[in-house]
C-alpha cells in the first residue's frame, strides 16, 4: 500500500474510520482509507454531463455550477480532471501555415489606416475526416516568418 498524496510506501496504521482501517503517510502526514470509493452515482452523472456540455462549448463553468447546484470551482475542477486524462493532441507534419491580415481584402496593400496593419499567423489542419481546425495567432514583433505553402 502507498500514500495517496506522496506515493511513499512508509505508512502506519492510524485507527478505524467507517469500519475500515485508516492509514497515515509518514512523509506527508496524510490520513487516508485504502479503497475509499465514496462516489455517488448522481454526482458522477452530473460530472459527465458537465464535461460533455462544456466540451461542446455551450456553457461556462459558472453556468454549469448554477445548473447542477455546485460551486463553479467544483465544475472547473471536474473539467480539469477529465482534461488531464486526455492525451496531448498530435500535430500532423503536413500542417500548412499561412500568413494573412485580419482584414482579408487589404492583404498585399497593407494600408496602415485600416485595421491594426499587423499580420496574423493562421494554421489550418484536419483533425479527423470531416473535422478541421483553424488557429489564428497574433504575430509578435520579434517572430520570424516561415511559410510552407
Amino acid at each position: 500500500m502507498t500514500c495517496k498524496r506522496c506515493a511513499s510506501e512508509q505508512i502506519v496504521r492510524n485507527g478505524v474510520v467507517r469500519e475500515k482501517p485508516r492509514s497515515k503517510g509518514k512523509a506527508c502526514g496524510l490520513n487516508f482509507i485504502e479503497g475509499d470509493g465514496r462516489v455517488k452515482e448522481a454526482v458522477a452523472v452530473k460530472k459527465a454531463l458537465a464535461v460533455i456540455v462544456y466540451s461542446l462549448g455551450k456553457a461556462s463553468c459558472g453556468l454549469l455550477g448554477k445548473i447542477f447546484g455546485h460551486a463553479r470551482s467544483l465544475t472547473y475542477r471536474w473539467i480539469g480532471e477529465e482534461a488531464a486524462k486526455r492525451p496531448e493532441p498530435v500535430i500532423a507534419g503536413d500542417l500548412k501555415e499561412r500568413e494573412c491580415d485580419e482584414m482579408g481584402h487589404f492583404i498585399g496593400s497593407k494600408k496602415p489606416s485600416s485595421g491594426s496593419s499587423q499580420r496574423w499567423s493562421v494554421a489550418h489542419g484536419e483533425l479527423v475526416p470531416g473535422l478541421s481546425a483553424v488557429v489564428m495567432l497574433h504575430r509578435s514583433s520579434g517572430s520570424t516568418t516561415k511559410s510552407n505553402l
